[in-house]
């Protein structure tokens, strides 16, 4: 996806607490992006507020899971975390504009 057609360069993808159940493990990477994306995986409740005549996501009230920021160019970033079947938890991706490939993995 062109990250350049959201809100700081940034995209959220959520995990409902049914999909990540107690002590489900996820894995995401980012190989195959144009950029070095910067990760991270939040947990709790997220607010859509208006920005600039948008929607976008707050994170003030989410609390940070993992994160990761890859300095170098064109090399894949990942982060993985357990899941605990009560919180939602929101994957965070971007930080530049450019092309963003990103993999969701659960064994």
């Amino acid at each position: 996806m062109d990250t350049r057609k959201y809100s700081g360069n940034s995209v959220f993808y959520e995990i409902l607490p049914s999909m990540g159940f107690a002590g489900r493990h996820f894995t995401v990477k980012t190989a195959g992006s144009n950029f070095s994306p910067a990760l991270t995986v939040l947990e709790g409740q997220c607010a859509l507020v208006a920005s600039n005549g948008t929607l976008i996501a707050s994170s003030n009230n989410l609390t940070v899971v993992s994160s990761v920021v890859n300095s170098n160019l064109f090399t894949s970033t990942a982060v993985s975390f357990y899941t605990d079947g009560v919180s939602t938890n929101y994957i965070q991706a971007g930080g530049s504009a450019g092309k963003l490939n990103i993999t969701i993995t659960s064994p």
